[in-house]
C-alpha cells in the first residue's frame, strides 16, 4: 500500500452507467446476476437526463462515463444515444461487451463505427463467457477495435490464473493482442458466484488484501437509479450498506455526491483500504466474526465479506459516526490524497 503523501486516483472523476442487466450469457461469476432472463434496463428518458447531471456536476468533474451491464450492445439504440449524449457534453465515454455481436470483422466495425464519441471499449473473454460467446467474437472485436482507431482492453476473470484453463485461454488472447492490452482480474465470490463458483480453486491467504482502494471514488448509477460508490463485489448486496450514496428518483446527483464528500467509509477506503477496517475489528468484540482466510490479494474480498456480515455492518455504521475517525479519514485524505474537500465539507479548514 503506498503511503507517499498526494498520491492516488482523484475522487469522482469517473462514473459509470448500467444500461442493462440483459445478457446472453449467464456467467456462473457474474456479479450483478446478469443473463437473458433478465429484463431490467434503464430508460432512455432517465439516462439521458443522469448523464446531463453527470456532465454538470461541479462544471465538468467528472470526466469519464462508462457504460456498463449486464450487456450494453443488447439496447444498442440506447448505447447509440448515450454515448452521443455524453460525448457532446464533453465526457469521455467508454463501454464493455462481450463482443457476441462481432460476428465477423466488417460487422463489428459497422457496429463501432454507430456508437458516435465512442474512446474505448473493455471486451470480457474468460473460459466463463467462451461457455457462451465463441472466441472469434473476441478477435473480431479486437480487429474492429482497431480499424475504428478505439483504444480496447481485453479483460479475463479467473479464479486461479495458474490453471490450465486459463493458460490455455491467455494464449490465445496472446495470438489476437499484444499483452499490455490484456487484464487479468480474479473472480469475485459475491453475487451468482457464490453459488456457481468452486471456491476451492482461488488461493487464499490469511491476512486480507492491504491496498488501498482505487475503484471506490468512482461511483456507478443502477437501472433504479441507485448509486453505489464503486462496481465491486459489494453491488451483489441486496441491502443497505455505506456505500450506497442515495438514488436518482430521488434525489439530485449534485446533492449524492456532495455528500458523498463526508463519507467516511468511503474515504477510509480510499486512503488505507478495507485491510485497515480489519486491523480495527481485529481490536474489536466484533472480531469473531471476521473469516479466516481472504482471496489472495483481492481489495473487494474483505470489503464484502464486512458489509455482507450483518454484526460487522452495524460495527461499520457506528465506526462511519464515530467523530474521531472520521476526523482521522478527513485529516488522512488531505495528507495521502492531497484532497481538503472532507475538511472543508465537515467544515473544519
Amino acid at each position: 500500500m503506498s503511503t507517499e503523501p498526494g498520491t492516488g486516483v482523484a475522487f469522482l472523476r469517473n462514473i459509470g452507467l448500467m444500461m442493462t442487466y440483459r445478457c446472453q450469457a449467464a456467467c456462473p461469476h457474474c456479479v450483478v446476476g446478469a443473463g437473458p432472463h433478465r429484463t431490467e434496463e434503464v430508460s432512455l428518458e432517465e439516462a439521458l437526463g443522469w448523464i446531463r447531471q453527470m456532465a454538470e456536476y461541479r462544471d465538468g468533474h467528472i470526466a469519464a462515463l462508462s457504460l456498463t451491464g449486464g450487456e450494453p450492445f443488447c439496447c444498442f439504440e440506447k448505447l447509440q444515444e448515450t454515448t452521443r449524449h455524453a460525448a457532446q457534453l464533453g465526457m469521455v465515454v467508454t463501454t464493455v461487451t462481450n463482443g457476441f455481436w462481432a460476428t465477423t470483422v466488417s460487422e463489428a466495425v459497422s457496429v463501432l463505427a454507430r456508437l458516435e464519441g465512442l474512446k474505448m471499449i473493455g471486451i470480457s473473454a474468460d473460459p466463463h463467457h467462451q461457455a457462451f460467446i465463441p472466441f472469434d467474437r473476441v478477435r473480431n472485436a479486437v480487429a474492429a477495435a482497431r480499424e475504428c482507431g478505439l483504444q480496447y482492453r481485453i479483460i479475463v476473470t479467473c479464479e486461479d490464473d495458474t490453471s490450465p484453463e486459463y493458460r490455455a485461454l491467455r494464449a490465445c488472447l496472446e495470438e489476437v493482442s499484444p499483452e499490455e492490452h490484456i487484464q487479468t482480474v480474479t473472480t469475485f465470490l459475491a453475487g451468482r458466484a457464490v453459488d456457481e463458483i468452486d471456491a476451492t480453486r482461488c488461493r487464499t491467504s490469511p491476512a486480507p488484501c492491504q491496498s488501498r482502494c482505487e475503484a471506490v471514488g468512482s461511483p456507478v448509477v443502477f437501472p433504479n437509479g441507485q448509486v453505489v460508490a464503486c462496481i465491486g463485489a459489494l453491488i451483489a448486496l441486496p441491502t443497505h450498506h455505506p456505500l450506497v450514496l442515495g438514488n436518482l428518483r430521488h434525489q439530485p446527483l449534485g446533492e449524492i455526491l456532495d455528500k458523498a464528500e463526508g463519507n467516511a467509509i468511503l474515504h477510509g477506503l480510499r486512503v488505507w483500504g478495507p485491510g485497515r477496517l480489519v486491523s480495527m475489528i481485529e481490536e474489536s468484540e466484533a472480531k469473531a466474526e471476521l473469516p479466516d482466510r481472504y482471496i489472495d490479494d483481492v481489495i473487494c474480498d474483505p470489503c464484502y465479506r464486512i458489509m455482507s456480515n450483518g454484526k460487522l455492518a452495524r460495527w461499520v455504521e457506528r465506526l462511519a459516526a464515530d467523530p474521531e475517525y472520521v476526523r482521522t479519514v478527513a485529516y488522512g485524505r488531505a495528507y495521502f490524497l492531497n484532497e481538503a474537500d472532507m475538511l472543508g465539507y465537515l467544515g473544519w479548514q
